[in-house]
């Protein structure tokens, strides 16, 4: 997600249908390399409870090990 600036009402709702579907399948959605901005973002919309948000390579790899 390093390259993504914006994201629509609709963008958000994909991520959350997305996580919706991989729930049912017993999966989760890791977003990594968020910018500043859309990290900010997302966790103004408390999608950091929904998510694991990763914005470095380190983070992700131990979300990764979850």
């Amino acid at each position: 997600m390093q390259q993504v600036t914006f994201m629509s009402s609709m963008g958000i709702g994909m991520l959350v249908d997305a996580r919706s579907r991989a729930s049912g399948r017993k999966m989760r959605v890791v977003l990594s390399n968020v910018a500043a901005d859309m990290d900010q973002l997302l966790r103004m919309v408390k999608l950091d409870k929904v998510f694991t948000i990763c914005t470095n390579d380190k983070q992700l790899r131990k979300a990764l090990k979850r």
